[in-house]
């Protein structure tokens, strides 16, 4: 007869097998969609492609919510729930996870199916942009129905009795630090959280579509921004883990920044108090509190990183997919977040920061998946060489993707805009042409 902690343990593993299905799956999905972005961008494809200014529109918004919210939320959501199930003991928090999984599962449904279910509207709201039907609308209840019950299991850990033997580490990393990682992220959905309800009674709606899903996705999804910063984050210790990096992974200070960057995201919830949400001041203290204190803690750990990197150039040999998943993401994390200080006017610069800087966190996180697939049941090689290259590919391609955006950027080349090219100088097309080729190099 197996005792209760090992059913436990299956259950748990089994979990965590799924969460990284569903995310991964996600993830596959909206790269079929980024592959109509990258067509409708390049310039032998321009308004030639399946009428493409229709597929541009919808593509962007099925790429955009599975590859970055439902991606980045799931896997926010395995590592969450893994430490809440292995330190905790109770039939509730079974049933809990299990209706997070749930929902975030049916919801990325609802979202790869919106764009084929009926005609939609489509509305290209920063952060979360939108397609106005039914089924669409159904996935984003859904979606926040599993973020308010993992909020309240995050909360319900406190009072649930304490498994018989609480793990030392939790994927390679220890115990104290993981769980750190999991209160701060669980904090900072809270916030984004509170941010939505505090936004939806102040939203007008006589203004149209386009303005009313801005701002009210405007406060919550720059929020949101800091719970992948606090994934990045997160990924990068489980990688550096692998690489036996044990001293600094357990090091106080790392586990601080995890609450700074926690503490960054609230002062967010400031604008509440100074502004009404439809006021531009609002919308620009969004923007500035990004600016400012979107990178300091995530910007301290890869500096450590890095230098940790070059002091310790002999352990690459114990993972070299960890040690390839950890350079190229911290690489691409600082090339995505140093655009952001050149964007000036809504151009296509504002996507080639936030792709680099996006495409960074899923650089850290498909490495730190390589390195606990193991732990998952799978048989897969530490020093696999297609994973090397695979990581290398997609890190150049959007190196690519993203430099031939922002070369772009600077001739003012709108963004979310296919098209209009023709009058461009001849430097304007070759750089879309080389984030056309980067792009289907980062697909390949």
């Amino acid at each position: 007869m197996q005792n209760t902690s090992e059913v436990q343990e299956k259950y748990t593993t089994k979990m965590a097998r799924e969460w990284l299905w569903l995310a991964v799956l996600s993830l596959g999905v909206a790269g079929i969609y980024s592959i109509l972005l990258v067509l409708g961008r390049a310039p032998v494809f321009q308004g030639n492609f399946l009428g493409v200014k229709n597929f541009f529109s919808v593509a962007l918004v099925a790429h955009v919510d599975l590859s970055v919210l439902v991606w980045f939320i799931g896997m926010s959501l395995l590592l969450m729930v893994q430490v809440f199930a292995r330190s905790t003991q109770h039939w509730l928090l079974q049933y809990s996870q299990r209706a997070v999984w749930l929902c975030i599962a049916a919801s990325a449904l609802c979202m790869a199916l919106a764009p084929w279910a009926t005609p939609a509207e489509v509305i290209k709201s920063n952060y979360v942009p939108v397609l106005a039907n039914p089924v669409f609308y159904l996935g984003l209840g859904l979606l926040f129905a599993g973020v308010g019950i993992a909020i309240l299991l995050s909360f319900l850990h406190f009072w649930l009795p304490a498994a018989p033997q609480k793990p030392t580490h939790i994927f390679g990393v220890p115990f104290a630090t993981m769980q750190v990682a999991a209160h701060s992220m669980g904090g900072v959905l809270l916030l984004a959280m509170v941010a939505q309800i505090l936004t939806a009674p102040q939203v007008q709606a006589q203004f149209g579509k386009e303005i009313f899903f801005e701002q009210l996705f405007w406060a919550s999804g720059h929020i949101l921004q800091f719970l992948y910063t606090q994934l990045v984050m997160v990924c990068w210790l489980i990688l550096a883990a692998a690489l036996g990096w044990s001293t600094l992974v357990e090091h106080r200070f790392m586990r601080s920044l995890l609450w700074l960057n926690l503490a960054a995201a609230t002062l967010g919830l400031l604008a509440f108090a100074k502004f009404p949400v439809i006021d531009a001041e609002f919308t620009s203290y969004f923007t500035d509190h990004m600016r400012h204190y979107g990178g300091i803690a995530s910007g301290l750990m890869a500096v450590i990183l890095l230098v940790t990197m070059g002091l310790k150039l002999d352990t690459f040999a114990r993972h070299l997919v960890a040690w390839t998943g950890l350079l190229v993401s911290i690489l691409l994390f600082g090339f995505g977040g140093g655009l952001g200080f050149a964007i000036a006017g809504a151009n296509v610069t504002i996507p080639a920061h936030y792709h680099g800087a996006i495409v960074a966190v899923t650089l850290a996180t498909m490495g730190a998946v390589y390195a606990l697939l193991q732990q998952f049941g799978a048989a897969f090689d530490a020093h696999s060489r297609l994973a090397q290259v695979q990581l290398w590919l997609y890190a150049v391609g959007q190196l690519m993707h993203v430099g031939g955006l922002a070369w772009s950027g600077g001739y003012g080349v709108l963004r979310k805009t296919p098209g209009g090219l023709d009058a461009m100088p001849a430097a304007v097309k070759v750089a879309m042409g080389i984030m056309g080729l980067g792009g289907l190099l980062a697909i390949i």
